[in-house]
């Protein structure tokens, strides 16, 4: 809902003042303060908002509110527990990256509102105070001067300008519908980057674990290797490459760390904290057997995509503001035709004398250089460009849910298959130990099989984080109707 107000604008001085302070000589009291009245009320209107203007402008930061907030503001602190959707809220109460496109909207509404403004009478007045002198041909030229006074209030009224004016309201309309659903797509965005973060944490956190016990694993096999070396059972090879491996599974379990300590960052920041605490995920594993692939078709999908996706409803906006553009500027070829009044006061000396005008106005330009003609050329370019700009974003968008759709019947294929590549690899393990135990196998393969092992679980570990990224993207393009949710295949 937008809220429309009259703007009016008026053009003084202190002359002006002084001037309606003598009004009484000529009117009486009556009219002296009826006109006090009417200035007060039109220097009012626009007080307020000047006064905001200066506040901001004098700000050199953000407020807290929109610079960050603190973890202890909204109830958090080390240990907690940060589920995802509350992730989400968060993010869309503080993340100041929202401020842009909410502030675009804001000043859209203002231009909408300024444009609206056209039908209404414009109001100005003007005030002077002159001093000159009065030689001419027939006297004794002089320095000698004689001051004069005068003051006009003018009003005026357009009446038609052959669609001009609606032309320009409509052009700002669109403008603002684009700005709005720019918001709605900043909003999907910061939603996305929510979960992809989160999934991101999730991910790296899993792949630590799988790294802390690797290590565990390499330094038990390690132990093994220098007692059967100390009884003669095995070769100073053995505890050579034990200890190679130790060491590579350590670093990968720093890298591990390190990538996990970014990937918390990231995704605070994401939420706009603007400190650092020790937070806990919610558990959002996989079910092997209940992860599917959404059963909406490619053609579905990107149906969903053209009726809800705010991005491309943004884009479409902007091609009925190109198409209003044009419109306004073939207007700009035809006449206007304005009402217009004026009360003037002028002379020496008080009281004032004063006259009214009431004229109307047939404004046409003839010539201006040949800028008309070039500005329907460039409005016909512009409305072209927001044309080609929407199908190249029709075409991204397919291409983004095909990709998605793909990406997550690759990971739910994967996933199925790395269940049993995770149990054969886990039961090979346990028999080449044995093997190892007994001086049947050697330490490349007990390598060999922890490698395998490893492997199938970083395989998982990034198949889940595929899965739910492609999803997101899915829910991010091809946004569905309140209230519904796709069904996964295989879904009861």
């Amino acid at each position: 809902m937008i809220h429309y107000y009259s703007h009016y604008k008026i053009v003084g001085s202190s002359l002006l003042l002084a001037t309606l302070s003598r009004i009484p000589k000529a009117f009486g009291t009556g009219v002296r303060l009826w006109w006090i009245c009417v200035l007060l009320i039109i220097l009012s209107c626009g007080c307020s908002t000047v006064s905001e203007a200066r506040r901001i402008q004098k700000e050199e930061m953000l407020s807290s509110a929109w610079g960050g907030v603190k973890s202890s503001e909204i109830g958090l602190s080390n240990g907690s527990v940060l589920p995802l959707q509350r992730s989400i809220e968060i993010a869309l109460q503080y993340n100041p990256t929202l401020i842009q496109s909410k502030e675009r909207l804001n000043s859209a509404e203002a231009i909408l509102t300024k444009t609206e403004g056209n039908y209404y009478p414009q109001v100005n007045s003007s005030g002077s105070y002159r001093k000159r002198t009065t030689n001419t041909s027939s006297t004794n030229t002089s320095s000698k001067t004689s001051g004069s006074y005068s003051a006009d209030l003018s009003i005026n009224q357009q009446l038609y300008d052959f669609g001009k004016t609606p032309a320009l309201v409509r052009k700002a309309y669109y403008d603002y519908q684009s700005a709005e659903y720019d918001l709605r797509q900043a909003e999907n965005n910061l939603v996305f980057s929510v979960k992809e973060n989160y999934h991101n944490v999730q991910k790296q956190t899993s792949v630590v674990r799988l790294s802390e016990e690797t290590v565990k694993q390499y330094e038990k096999y390690l132990e093994q290797a220098r007692a059967f070396f100390e009884v003669g059972t095995r070769i100073k090879y053995d505890i050579t490459k034990a200890e190679v491996n130790l060491g590579n599974a350590q670093l990968n379990l720093i890298n591990a760390r390190n990538a996990l300590s970014l990937s918390r960052q990231i995704l605070l920041n994401t939420l706009g904290f603007s400190d650092t605490i020790d937070y806990q995920l919610e558990d959002l594993s996989l079910d092997i057997k209940e992860t599917g692939v959404p059963a909406y078709e490619i053609e579905a999908l990107f149906q969903l995509a053209k009726d809800n996706n705010p991005e491309l409803k943004s884009q479409q906006a902007r091609v009925q503001s190109s198409s209003a553009e044009i419109d306004y500027v073939i207007a700009s070829l035809l006449p206007s035709l304005s009402l217009a009044g004026i009360l003037s006061f002028s002379g020496s000396d008080f009281p004032l004398v004063w006259n009214r005008t009431l004229s109307s106005i047939l404004n046409l330009d003839i010539f201006k250089g040949g800028q008309k003609e070039n500005e329907i050329r460039s409005a016909v370019a512009n409305l072209r460009s927001a044309r080609a700009s929407s199908i190249a974003l029709e075409q991204r968008l397919y291409l983004d849910i095909a990709r998605a759709k793909n990406q997550m019947v690759d990971a739910a294929q994967k996933l199925a298959i790395n269940n049993k590549i995770l149990q054969q690899a886990q039961e090979n393990l346990n028999l080449i130990e044995e093997r190892y135990r007994i001086g049947k196998a050697s330490a490349v393969e007990l390598t060999d099989a922890q490698v395998s092992l490893s492997k199938g679980w970083v395989d998982q570990i990034q198949a889940q984080f595929d899965y739910r990224s492609a999803l997101a993207l899915i829910e991010k393009v091809a946004p569905l109707p309140s209230g519904s949710a796709p069904k996964t295949i295989g879904e009861k």
